[in-house]
């Protein structure tokens, strides 16, 4: 059976050399989140002969009518040697 769109072209989006999402586990959360939205609002940026709230979600996707912002960790401007004090003073002031 053929997919369209395919996942490739949904992680891809329209520049291959910078991916839209790093993974197919933050495709599927997206498209899962948008197609929520989808079910509560009524709300849709494209037609599609399939009326059904992932269908819907996966075409907006591919048609980059939606964009997403990535949440950052808080870890992930940290050095090791910081997040390793971090836990280091959390298991101190615990056993206190």
């Amino acid at each position: 059976m053929m997919i369209d769109p395919s996942v490739k072209k949904l992680m891809e989006g329209s520049n291959p050399e910078n991916p839209r999402f790093e993974s197919r586990y933050s495709l599927v959360i997206a498209a899962a989140k948008r197609a929520r939205e989808i079910c509560k609002t009524g709300v849709s940026f494209t037609e599609c002969k399939d009326g059904k709230p992932v269908t819907v979600a996966v075409n907006e996707i591919a048609e980059n009518k939606i964009s997403f912002k990535k949440k950052s960790n808080k870890t992930d401007n940290m050095s090791m040697d910081m997040i390793l004090n971090m836990y280091l003073e959390e298991d101190m002031s615990s056993s206190k």
